[in-house]
Formats: structure tokens, C-alpha cells, sequence
């Protein structure tokens, strides 16, 4: 089933005081009233003007546009959360999270559960501690609905599963001793690490934490041998020909 979504644009605290950062039909939510707007309420963006910096709001159910200032120092700025319109495909069985908090439908953000049954009017889920939400398809919980197969170590903080892969590249912040703690620690039985340059990660591991992970210096030994032997020519034998 084809659900309307809202996908957050993850602005940091700079980019949401730029009216650049909006576009004509993204949708935004404030924590707080401002300026006359409600909180907790859908608003459409209908127009920016990065000049005056400043953006139009209408409320999705209807009401008068309000133009709403930003830039430092802007009370606004600071209470907006904005998303991307867009649309994703759901069905039973589907693993997936709550990104949006919506107390009509007992919706909390980043709940997790499974989809037991799709329909055009609803969307049932039951979640991991065994909660059942029915949420319509066209509430805030349902657009605010995503899939769950892969999470960020901060969302990712307290849960327990039996096997995870964990992407780390070697250059990011997320090496630092209590997020790699967080990454490794949340299998049960079994960790599949995923990385652009294992020895690259295990050197800054070291310095972050102060211990050296022997399994990636087996890893990068391993990569090392068998580029060495793919580039060694039988001894007693010609090398290969070129090609014409």
C-alpha cells in the first residue's frame, strides 16, 4: 500500500534560520506557538523569500497564510521541524519505526514495531514490547511512518537483536569510545563490522578509546595477503602475454 509520507530534513540549528533551506510544499511542525501559529499542527510552506529571509505558512487544514521571519535570534527558527512531502510502500511484515510523535494515535517517536495488516484506511502495528497501535493512513502517525531495517547508532542506543552489520568508515565522529561501544554492543550472537579501510579504522579506534581491536589488524593483514599473491608470478613460469 502507497502511504503519503513526511521525511525529516534533519536541519541543523544554522540551516533551519535560513529560509534557503525551505522549499514551495515542504511541511513543518512547531514544538512551540509562534506568531500565531499552533503548535504541534501541520503547516505547508507556500513560498520562501531568502532575501527577507523569511517564509510563508498555511496551515494543512486550512486558515490564513502567516509569514514567519528566521535568523539569529529568531524564536521561530528554533521551533520548527521540517520534513520532505513524499511517499512510501508499506505491507504486512514490514519492519518499521514512528518518526513522528502523534498522542491521537498513542504514536511515540522512534517506536518500533511490525506491520501485521495494510488497508487504504489503516495501518496496523504491532510493536517490539507488544503494543498494538491502529493508525489511519492519513494521521500524522502513519506519514511520519518508516521503514526500520537500518538505524543510526544514536536511535539505535538500548536495543538488543541477535546478529547486526555495522557501516563505520574510518574518518567519522562515530569512532569515539561510547559510540563504537553502542555499534558493537548490540548483538547477541554475532557482529559483522563494515568498513572502507579496517586498518585506517582499527589506528583511530586506538587513539579514541585506547584499545586496539585485533580483529581488524587480522582483517587488513588477510587484504594485504591476498593482493600480494593475486600480483605474484609462479615461480618457473612466463608471465601472461598481453593481450593484442
Amino acid at each position: 500500500m502507497t502511504v503519503a509520507s513526511l521525511t525529516p530534513l534533519s536541519l541543523t540549528r544554522a540551516e533551519a534560520r535560513e529560509a534557503a533551506s525551505y522549499k514551495a510544499g515542504d511541511v513543518v511542525i512547531l514544538v512551540q506557538s509562534v506568531e500565531g501559529l499552533e503548535r504541534d499542527k501541520l503547516h505547508r510552506v507556500t513560498s520562501t523569500l531568502p532575501y527577507q529571509n523569511s517564509i510563508t505558512l498555511r496551515p494543512e487544514g486550512g486558515g490564513a497564510e502567516v509569514a514567519l521571519t528566521l535568523g539569529h535570534g529568531s524564536k521561530a527558527a528554533g521551533s520548527l521541524a521540517a520534513f520532505e512531502v513524499g511517499k512510501r510502500e508499506f505491507a504486512a511484515g514490514d519492519e518499521v519505526k514512528f518518526a513522528i510523535t502523534d498522542k491521537d494515535c498513542g504514536a511515540i517517536n522512534g517506536a518500533r514495531g511490525r506491520i501485521t495488516k495494510v488497508t487504504e484506511a489503516q495501518i496496523d502495528v504491532t510493536l517490539h514490547g507488544g503494543r498494538k497501535l491502529s493508525v489511519p493512513t492519513d494521521s500524522l502517525a502513519a506519514r511520519g511512518l518508516d521503514h526500520a531495517y537500518a538505524a543510526t547508532a544514536h536511535d539505535f542506543q538500548g536495543a538488543t537483536v541477535d546478529r547486526i552489520i555495522v557501516g563505520m568508515t574510518p574518518d567519522e565522529q562515530l569512532t569515539s569510545q561510547k559510540s563504537f561501544y553502542v555499534n558493537i554492543s548490540r548483538a547477541r550472537d554475532h557482529v559483522t563490522l563494515v568498513t572502507t579501510d579496517p586498518g585506517k579504522l582499527a589506528d583511530r579506534i586506538q587513539r579514541e578509546t585506547g584499545e586496539r581491536p585485533a580483529a581488524l589488524d587480522a582483517y587488513a593483514q588477510r587484504l594485504s595477503d591476498e593482493r600480494n599473491a593475486a600480483g605474484k608470478v609462479p615461480q618457473n613460469e612466463p608471465p601472461p602475454c598481453p593481450r593484442p
